[in-house]
């Protein structure tokens, strides 16, 4: 086994001294290290690194969610070198998609849900997979659930654009499937890739890192729940930002240390690119 060595960050959360003032300062906090990485069982994941629109054309998107700017910049910066290296390096590249089709069509999609169908067949599960079972709502779930989507998250007065934009939704420019780049839409999906291919370790990148990155389909939770390691190229993504956040980009830190202490490795962009372009 020819493996890759490469830079990380850890945080260590320990040990918290209570005779300072706050117990917490006592943590060692974030380290780096040297890691040994198995090429042949390592892939990297660009999930939902979409085009939604120009503020122009879909002015509501971006009033609800800022951070989308701030994707595009780091699909233009950071992304070209980054998945070209990916892709002359022993590593596999996998892309996660969600919401409209916009991704049947490619050869990469046609070739994971024929592994996931082979992936049933050994395992005896049936073609279509059982909906799950969902709890029966009543007026105050409904009146709650409203509440979440309108008062609490985007604004009424934006979704007419926000859902105008997701008919349109596509791969950005920058992490467009290339040939036949595995492309998966489902958990199912992805496992049964990462089972074919053999694949223990998945290196994220796209967005958001504290909202779909962690809990849509395919997502560190459902990934790390299935056996994977999950892993993320630090600047490679960013985090959906409070007002009260977004100066620090407090949110993505603590996404980065739950990672960090739960899921994975922290990896920088160049630290992944000189490590692979060194091979």
């Amino acid at each position: 086994m020819n493996t890759i060595q490469l830079k990380a960050k850890i945080y260590r959360g320990y040990d918290a001294d209570f005779t300072l003032e706050v117990p917490a300062d006592g943590y060692l906090g974030w380290d780096t290290r040297t890691v040994e990485i198995n090429p042949e069982k390592t892939a990297v994941v660009v999930m939902h690194a979409w085009n939604v629109g120009t503020p122009e054309e879909y002015p509501g998107v971006f009033r609800a969610n800022e951070y989308v700017l701030r994707s595009y910049e780091v699909c233009k910066k950071v992304f070209p070198e980054l998945l070209e290296t990916v892709r002359n390096s022993p590593l596999r590249l996998y892309h996660v998609v969600g919401g409209p089709d916009y991704y049947s069509s490619y050869p990469g999609y046609q070739y994971v849900l024929k592994t996931l169908k082979e992936y049933n067949e050994q395992h005896g599960i049936g073609a279509v997979q059982p909906k799950p079972d969902l709890c029966e709502p009543d007026d105050a779930y409904r009146k709650i659930k409203e509440m979440i989507t309108y008062d609490a998250s985007y604004g009424k007065h934006n979704m007419e654009d926000i859902h105008r934009s997701i008919k349109i939704r596509n791969f950005a420019d920058e992490a467009m499937p290339i040939g036949d780049e595995p492309i998966a839409a489902t958990t199912e999906e992805l496992f049964a890739l990462c089972k074919k291919e053999g694949i223990n370790h998945l290196i994220y990148t796209g967005f958001a890192l504290n909202c779909c990155l962690q809990v849509s389909p395919c997502g560190m939770v459902d990934m790390f729940r299935k056996g994977l390691i999950c892993s993320v190229i630090e600047d490679a993504t960013v985090a959906m930002e409070t007002k009260e956040s977004i100066r620090g980009e407090w949110n993505k830190h603590g996404q980065l240390y739950m990672i960090s202490t739960l899921y994975g490795l922290i990896f920088r962009s160049k630290d992944v690119i000189g490590a692979l372009k060194g091979l």
